[in-house]
């Protein structure tokens, strides 16, 4: 039982008692900006060696389930899974953007191209770019085996831009 209060009657009424002004004490204030802080770092650090999520679906109508997929970044390094039954995907990739995807059904292997963490699409029109892109390799699976960070600026987002504009 708590202890007689005058504030919390009136002549036999309870009365609710008053709400205490709060303010954010200095050390949570402390905290949330740090952490903030480091968030915004962590975000617009660079792609160097860092570990990055490369996630999307393999498709060529239908769904390309169970097929393996390989993602080779620019500094060479290689990092694999299998598609889900819908043809979704993701796994972590070390190394520079961009990033080449392979994806294997026992059938065909389809290509694309990852410029950032953002959803990757696998499909037979992406099979055309990378095959567009990779200019004096005719093979896009022989691309892709020989992509490294020689060949990065061939597939960059900045010198498509570069070549578009006058």
């Amino acid at each position: 039982m708590r202890p007689y209060d005058e504030r919390l009657y009136d002549q036999g009424r309870k009365l609710t008692p008053p709400v205490p002004q709060s303010r954010p004490r200095p050390v949570v204030l402390f905290i949330s900006t740090a952490v903030i802080g480091i968030g915004v770092l962590v975000g617009c650090g660079s792609n160097n060696g860092d570990l990055h999520n490369v996630h999307g679906v393999a498709a060529t109508g239908a769904a390309m389930g169970g097929a393996s997929i390989a993602v080779k970044c620019a500094d060479g390094l290689v990092a694999s899974t299998t598609t889900n039954t819908d043809g979704s995907f993701s796994t972590l990739a070390r190394g520079d953007f961009p990033c080449l995807i392979e994806v294997n059904d026992g059938k065909r292997k389809l290509h694309s191209v990852a410029t950032s963490s953002a959803r990757v699409m696998v499909t037979p029109l992406t099979e055309q770019l990378v095959g567009a892109l990779s200019h004096e390799i005719v093979d896009t699976a022989d691309f892709f085996a020989k992509f490294d960070a020689s060949f990065a600026p061939m597939v960059s987002s900045d010198l498509a831009l570069k070549k578009r504009t006058p």
